[in-house]
């Protein structure tokens, strides 16, 4: 049996509310719209859906966060949907 896995984004901690919408979305770069239902819901319990074994990639959110100023960001939500081995050779700079 094969377990079905989804990974979701969400802020932790204090939110500044007006100031972390601005700041968030500058800070990670990008030309991305960050619209209220994604602040809403990257708020959330939850958070925000970015991939889900079953679905692949929910490309309205995890675009967002794989093409910031931030390389480590943009490789870990790339390597969502792959396994340990197929990350690890990418990382050593081999095609697996």
């Amino acid at each position: 049996m094969t377990a079905v896995l989804t990974y979701y984004i969400k802020l932790v901690g204090k939110n500044k509310g007006s100031q972390t919408r601005v700041m968030l979305p500058e800070g990670l770069g990008g030309t991305a719209k960050w619209g209220k239902g994604l602040w809403r819901d990257i708020q959330s319990k939850n958070g925000v859906l970015l991939y889900g074994r079953e679905h692949g990639y929910y490309n309205s959110t995890s675009n967002k966060f794989r093409n910031t100023n931030f390389e480590a960001i943009n490789r870990s939500v790339a390597n969502l949907g792959e396994t340990k081995a197929k990350v690890a050779f990418s990382s050593a700079g081999t095609n697996a």
